[in-house]
Order: structure tokens, then C-alpha cells, then sequence
């Protein structure tokens, strides 16, 4: 959940994972899933104490509360939308010629809407589990520049059926780290990108320590709502490691290029042979 400015309110309490019970089953997660997980609580450092590690805690994956889905929906992410248009056209090269286009989780429908404005010829797909971000990107893609070559499916995935069998550039903004197991979702990517496909996508970057996870909390959660606040600290510290992402991708068979990007996500991207 990146956003920008300075916090006034200071660093956000520890979280626990009681108070955010799993969608599904509501089952706790299974561990070592190539990035350590586990159910306990989030506690930060102790004072006198070196900062250890911060072992990775999963989420729900979808976001269905309709009060959650409307907080991101108006949020202010024109910052890291931006980031992710440009670094998608810097690292992909002629995207006018990518027309079929698949979204991976696409909440709101900012991204998507922001290519489809400035790419012509592009025709996306955007997918996302929680029906109530389907209905805010329904709201959201009225009467905006390229809405009529816009697709909105509600699904869950992984396995969730789409209207094309294959794409020639597959997006993801921010999803890896709902997973419980990540080999779900690149087996989704290599499922969909078609044979000479691109595959982009940018997710948070798990920090090292709890006072990191704060302090990321406390730069880019100005003005933002409690919600939203929470949001960020929860899915920080259920992000993956650049290490765990490339460990993943050699378990999935992908060559993909991963690399940090800021100071709090991380960039896959690469073309499948």
C-alpha cells in the first residue's frame, strides 16, 4: 500500500494478526514457502536490543470490505502509479505493440486506465478477487479515455478463468504478497504470458527490521487514514525479499530480471522464450 508525504502521527503500532483474520478458510498459513512465514504477532524491536530480522506475515489475500475498497480507491498513489507506467516503458521496449494485456489484481483500475490513456492500441484485461474493488473500477473507468477497451473481471486466482487464453504482456501492481504460497502466482504468470510474452511487475519490498517497517510507515502515510496506515505496515511485513523472489522464480522455471526499485518495492520484468 505505497503512498506519499510525512506522518504527523508518529510510528504505527505493532500489528496482529488476530486482528485480521484470513479470508477462506481462516486457516493460519504454512511456513517456509521460499520466504519464512509465520502466525504470530508483529512486535517491534526491543529497547537495548538489536533489531532482528523481520520474519514475513502474510495477509488476506482480497480486500473485499467495501470501506477498504472506496480508501483505495480515493487514495493519493499518483506517485507510485506514475513510478510504475514509467518504469514499465523504460524496461519493456515498443509497448505499442502489446495489445493484449492482461492486469494481475487490479483494485481500483488506476493503472490499467492510465496505460490505456496513453496507449492506443492496447487492449486490457484487469482482474481482481474482491468484487468490491471490480465495482470501484467500474466507478472509476466511467467516461475515461480508453474505458471502452477496458475488460473488469471479478476472479480469484490463482486458476481464475479470463477472456483470452494467453497475453503478450502480463501486469501485476502490488499482488505477490497476498500469496500465502508465492508459486501460485508465478504458475498464473507462466500460464498466461504467451510464448515471447512480457511479464512486469512491482510489489513492496520486505524491510529488514521492524523500526524499518515503521519508519516506511511514517514517510510515505501522510494524511492517510488509520486504515490505510495499518494496510501499509500489515503488507511491508508480508512482502517478499529481492533473494526470495528470484529463489521463487527458479522453482517456477522463469528467467525474469529482479531488482530493488526505491527505497520500499522491488521490480520483476523479463520476456518468456
Amino acid at each position: 500500500m505505497p503512498s506519499a508525504g510525512k506522518s504527523p502521527r508518529g510510528s504505527v503500532p505493532p500489528i496482529c494478526l488476530d486482528e485480521f483474520p484470513f479470508s477462506g478458510t481462516g486457516e493460519a498459513p504454512s511456513p517456509g514457502v521460499l520466504g519464512s512465514t509465520t502466525d504470530r504477532a508483529c512486535p517491534g524491536p526491543a529497547r537495548g536490543h538489536t533489531p532482528r530480522a523481520v520474519e514475513r506475515i502474510t495477509e488476506p489475500q482480497l480486500m473485499d470490505d467495501l470501506a477498504q475498497a472506496a480508501a483505495y480507491a480515493g487514495a493519493d498513489f499518483d506517485e507510485p502509479h506514475r513510478q510504475f507506467v514509467e518504469e514499465l516503458s523504460s524496461r519493456i521496449n515498443d509497448l505499442t505493440v502489446l495489445t493484449r494485456v492482461v492486469d494481475l489484481g487490479c483494485g481500483p483500475g488506476h493503472i490499467p486506465l492510465n496505460l490505456l490513456a496513453r496507449h492506443p492500441a492496447m487492449r486490457i484485461d484487469a482482474i481482481d478477487g474482491a468484487e468490491a474493488m471490480i465495482q470501484q473500477a467500474t466507478a472509476l473507468a466511467k467516461g475515461r479515455p480508453g474505458a471502452d477497451r477496458l475488460r473488469l473481471i471479478h476472479g480469484v486466482l490463482p486458476g481464475a478463468s479470463l477472456p483470452e487464453p494467453q497475453y503478450d504482456l502480463v501486469l501485476s501492481s502490488s499482488l505477490l504478497h497476498h500469496f500465502r504460497d508465492p508459486s501460485d502466482f508465478w504458475a498464473d504468470v507462466k500460464r498466461l504470458a504467451a510464448p515471447g510474452g512480457h511479464v512486469f511487475m512491482v510489489d513492496l519490498r520486505r524491510p529488514p527490521s521492524r523500526g524499518d517497517v515503521s519508519a516506511l510507515v511514517d514517510r510515505y502515510s501522510e494524511e492517510e487514514t488509520e486504515l490505510l496506515r495499518r494496510d501499509f505496515y500489515r503488507s511491508l511485513c508480508a512482502s517478499f525479499t529481492p533473494q526470495e523472489v528470484r529463489a521463487q522464480l527458479v522453482a517456477a522455471g522463469l528467467s525474469l530480471s529482479v531488482q530493488s526499485l526505491g527505497d520500499r518495492h522491488l521490480v520483476v520484468w523479463g520476456r518468456l522464450r
